[in-house]
C-alpha cells in the first residue's frame, strides 16, 4: 500500500513539524509566544494537470488548535493555462493586535491620534477559492481571473472619532468578498504592443463600516513602442498609460477617485542594462488619493 500510495497517488509525500518561539516586548512588558505546527503535503502529475495539496495545523496555547488545508491545481497547455486553488486557514491574532499599548500623538489635521491593541480578538477563519485562465500566445491573450472567500472574524483596524480624537483598534468583523479581472494583450504591429484589463471588487462587513480607500472598480490601458538602433545595439521604449480608479470613501471625503490618470516611461536598453525615466501623473491632472492629499 504504501509503495502504490507513493508511485501511483502521491509520488512526492512530505511531512513537517516546526517550532517557533517569538517574544513581544513593549513599554509595559514582554510577551511570549510558543507555536507548534505540523503539517502533510503532497504533489503530483497526471495528465496535463499539476496539483498540490496541504493540511496542517498550528496548536497556540491560548487559541489551541488552528488547522488549515489547501489544495491547487494548473494546467499549461500550447495556447491555453488554468489554475484553480482554494484552502480554509485558522489564523491567530499577531501579538501586536494583541497588545499593542496605548499610544498617543498630536496630528495637526485631525487632533489626538490613538492607537492600542485588543487582547480580546479571536481568531480568524479564512475560506477562499481562486481561479485563473488564460488563453492566446505571448504575444496576444486574454485572461480572466475570479477569486471569492469569506473571513469569519477577520481582524481589521477600525477607526473611530470623539470629539477631538482620532482612535484605531483591531476588532473582529466577518467579511465576505468577490473581486473578478480581465486583462488582456495584444502586438499590433512589430514596434507596438498593447495592454490593458480592468477589474471588479465586491466587500461585505458584518459591521455595515464603509470600506475604506477600496474602489469597486479599476482599469487601465497601455501602448509601447519599441525601436532597435542596430549599429549602437541600442533598444529605445517609449510606453504610455491610462490608469481609471473608481469612486471610493476616505475618512473624511467620501467621494474620492472617478478619476483617470496618465503616465509615461521612456527607456533603453544596453545589453544586460536598461535604464527607466517615468513620468507620473503626465498631464499635472490635480487629484487626491488620500484625504487632503492632492
Amino acid at each position: 500500500f504504501r509503495d502504490y500510495c507513493e508511485k501511483r497517488l502521491f509520488p512526492l509525500l512530505r511531512a513537517n513539524a516546526e517550532v517557533e518561539l517569538d517574544q513581544y516586548r513593549n513599554r509595559l512588558g514582554k510577551h511570549d509566544r510558543t507555536t507548534g505546527n505540523l503539517s502533510l503535503s503532497a504533489i503530483r502529475s497526471i495528465g496535463g494537470w499539476r496539483s498540490a495539496a496541504t493540511v496542517g495545523s498550528r496548536y497556540d496555547k491560548t487559541y489551541k488548535s488552528l488547522p488549515y488545508a489547501m489544495a491547487t491545481a494548473m494546467r499549461d497547455g500550447a495556447k491555453s493555462f488554468l489554475h484553480l486553488s482554494v484552502g480554509y486557514l485558522e489564523q491567530a491574532p499577531s501579538m501586536h493586535e494583541l497588545y499593542l499599548p496605548y499610544n498617543t500623538s498630536t496630528l495637526r489635521s485631525e487632533g489626538i491620534y490613538t492607537d492600542s491593541g485588543n487582547p480580546e480578538l479571536v481568531s480568524e477563519k479564512q475560506l477562499i477559492a481562486t481561479a485563473y485562465a488564460e488563453y492566446g500566445t505571448l504575444d496576444n491573450a486574454i485572461g480572466l481571473s475570479v477569486a471569492s472567500g469569506k473571513i469569519n472574524d477577520a481582524v481589521d483596524w477600525v477607526r473611530s472619532e470623539g470629539a477631538d480624537t482620532v482612535t484605531h483598534s483591531p476588532r473582529n468583523v466577518d467579511l465576505t468578498f468577490t473581486g473578478i479581472a480581465g486583462v488582456a494583450r495584444f502586438r499590433i504591429a512589430d514596434f507596438a504592443r498593447w495592454n490593458g484589463g480592468v477589474g471588479y471588487q465586491k466587500l461585505d462587513r458584518s459591521d455595515d463600516r464603509p470600506q475604506y480607500f477600496a474602489p469597486e472598480i479599476i482599469g487601465s490601458s497601455g501602448m509601447e513602442l519599441h525601436w532597435y538602433w542596430e549599429p549602437k545595439l541600442i533598444h529605445f521604449f517609449a510606453y504610455g498609460e491610462l490608469v481609471y480608479t473608481g469612486e471610493y470613501a476616505g475618512y473624511i471625503d467620501s467621494t474620492l477617485g472617478k478619476q483617470v490618470v496618465a503616465n509615461a516611461r521612456l527607456s533603453f536598453e544596453m545589453g544586460n542594462f536598461r535604464f527607466n525615466f517615468d513620468f507620473r501623473n503626465t498631464f499635472g491632472r490635480n487629484y487626491a488619493v488620500r484625504d487632503g492629499k492632492d
